[in-house]
């Protein structure tokens, strides 16, 4: 390589370096601008900034305008050597020999002779030193007006947008929320329902279109509510399953059985008209563990037999009383809406194969919409005792055949009354586990709703402290955020949708306190003067301090209000402690 190729291949390098810091200059000139512009237009327009990808973009873009302009813009051979000559005040020699080096005459030898002696002598890093471009100060200035406006210049927001827009993301953020509360308490409604008898593919409330379609953490609520509520009234119309009203049609059924005399089916009966089949069948077992090893006499046997044949009577009796007639299933679908040719149909179907009377039936109210709660409860106890029907005559026959049996010493024929009542046992024990998981839905339905209903709300679904609530006083001159208190409730609209119910048959025990009846009573303001009984006061103040606690731990009283509650409850606490005479 000659000596003049060597000072232009350095000209070369050294003059793309300057231009790329000097286009560089602009290129971040321009860059502090357009973020400049950004930042006025955020805070005083109220548009959206994304800083975060800015923060990496901006440099970045500024880096590649700067590359692609210096490579675009890069010079020829020929103005790098006029640009070393004038640098170096060659008078043209560089360029002169670079236009002369394809020639091959004696004079254009010459020429390129002398620039090749001319460029040894040439000092490419004098001739074109690498300096700090003009351009910084527009630079550093533009960034640093960017950063001052970024630090100092408010949030004027003159249209709304921000505000608007951080609302939306506000609300998008507390409807997700909601959703994600609720997921795990939807979790456990499914598997309570799926133990109950219900298919929890169908009680998703979560997944409702619905609730899909809400934009609003207000209107998922309620969507919500509105699915939980149709599910309560599913669960409710359902029961606890087809076992439970079949349970309750048998035991209301057994309730008129009469004693079948003296002997050792007393006891059995007994517990089938309380319903208690399992204890029935147990007494049952040990009768026939007497037969096997022979504990019973001739006597014995002998009564064991009218026993068993009065009880065989009595069951075939009720089943008669209690099963529906086909004129009468028929009447009751006539009156949900069934035409009179389907309504006999189905009659006669449910009639001639009772066991899937309940499933029958069920399928007939899908199709019949227009049913009231009562008419679908009278259709559903119609199939239920149909059912119950088939089993009392099943077990008549099984007790008949028990009967029977003893007139030949056969202790093998109990095991046939054995066996039903142990069916209808197991049945017993299945219902009141579908109850137990029914009632447990319910209880976990009323929870979610709890959730999702109330004022002034977070993004969990329950009630903030500070709000209105049920308790709260309210403002009577503007709109209240809960449900309580004067003013213009804006809370939720609790009273627009039913709230799950369930019922559970108990027997109270009665205990003689001796005190006798409460004839009058009288109340008064004021403590109770000294003497006088403080057992009802007592445990009333009692009960209101223990609800009172409750509502501070679930915040339902605001935050300002929980102090005053608490010395209400202290001070009527010592009132109704009593005093020394």
């Amino acid at each position: 390589m000659n000596h003049r190729q060597r000072v232009l291949n350095q000209a070369s390098r050294r003059l793309l370096i300057s231009d790329a810091l000097r286009r560089g200059a602009w290129c971040a000139a321009g860059a502090g601008a357009g973020v400049l512009g950004l930042v006025v237009a955020e805070r005083v327009f109220g548009a959206s900034v994304p800083w975060p990808v800015l923060a990496w973009a901006v440099p970045a873009g500024a880096v590649a305008v700067a590359a692609g302009w210096t490579w675009v813009g890069r010079r020829s051979p020929r103005s790098i050597a006029l640009a070393l000559d004038e640098a170096a005040e060659l008078r043209e020699a560089l360029s002169t020999a670079q236009v002369l080096e394809t020639q091959s005459d004696p004079w254009s030898k010459a020429v390129i002779e002398a620039s090749e002696e001319r460029a040894r002598a040439v000092d490419v890093r004098r001739a074109l030193p690498i300096e700090t471009p003009r351009a910084w100060p527009v630079a550093a200035g533009a960034a640093l007006a960017a950063v001052i406006a970024f630090l100092a210049v408010p949030d004027l927001d003159l249209f709304g947008k921000a505000a608007a827009r951080q609302g939306r993301a506000r609300e998008e953020t507390e409807l997700r929320l909601v959703r994600e509360t609720l997921k795990p308490e939807q979790e456990k409604l499914d598997e309570l329902l799926k133990q109950a008898g219900i298919a929890p593919g169908a009680a998703n409330a979560l997944e409702s279109p619905e609730v899909a379609a809400a934009r609003t953490p207000e209107d998922a609520r309620r969507a919500i509510v509105k699915e939980l509520s149709s599910i309560a009234r599913q669960a409710q119309e359902k029961g606890a399953g087809d076992q439970a009203q079949r349970q309750e049609a048998l035991a209301d059924a057994m309730r008129e059985l009469r004693s079948p005399g003296e002997g050792e089916l007393g006891e059995t009966a007994r517990k089938l008209a309380r319903g208690d089949f399992r204890a029935a069948h147990k007494a049952l077992q040990e009768i026939q563990e007497k037969l096997r090893s022979g504990e019973l006499g001739e006597a014995d046997r002998a009564k064991l037999e009218e026993q068993a044949a009065n009880l065989a009577r009595q069951l075939d009796a009720l089943a008669r009383e209690h099963k529906p007639t086909g004129a009468q299933a028929a009447q009751a679908l006539q009156q949900g809406g069934m035409s009179a040719e389907q309504a006999q149909k189905l009659a006669q179907q449910m009639l001639s194969n009772p066991a899937a009377a309940q499933e029958m039936m069920r399928q007939a109210m899908q199709q019949m919409q227009n049913l009231s709660p009562e008419q679908r409860r009278q259709l559903q106890q119609m199939a239920a005792r149909m059912q119950a029907s088939e089993q009392m005559r099943d077990l008549a026959r099984q007790m008949q055949k028990m009967a029977e049996g003893m007139k030949n010493n056969d202790p093998s024929s109990a095991d046939g009354a054995g066996d039903a009542l142990g069916e209808l046992a197991a049945q017993q024990s299945q219902g009141e586990a579908s109850q137990e998981s029914m009632d447990a839905a319910m209880a976990q339905l009323e929870k979610m709703m709890a959730q999702c209903s109330g004022g002034s709300q977070g993004a969990s679904g329950m009630s903030q402290p500070g709000s209105a609530g049920e308790w709260a006083a309210g403002d009577d001159q503007g709109s209240g955020r809960g449900s309580g208190g004067p003013g213009s409730g804006n809370g939720a609209s609790i009273g627009d949708t039913p709230a799950p119910t369930r019922t559970k048959r108990e027997i109270a025990k009665s205990q003689d306190t001796g005190k006798g009846p409460v004839i009058a009573s009288e109340v008064r303001e004021g403590e109770s003067d000294v003497g006088e009984s403080h057992a009802e006061f007592v445990e009333a103040v009692e009960a209101a301090e223990a609800a009172a606690s409750e509502a501070l731990d679930t915040q339902l009283v605001p935050r300002n209000r929980q102090e005053l509650v608490k010395r209400y409850f202290s001070t009527m606490k010592r009132r109704a402690t009593p005093r020394d005479e």
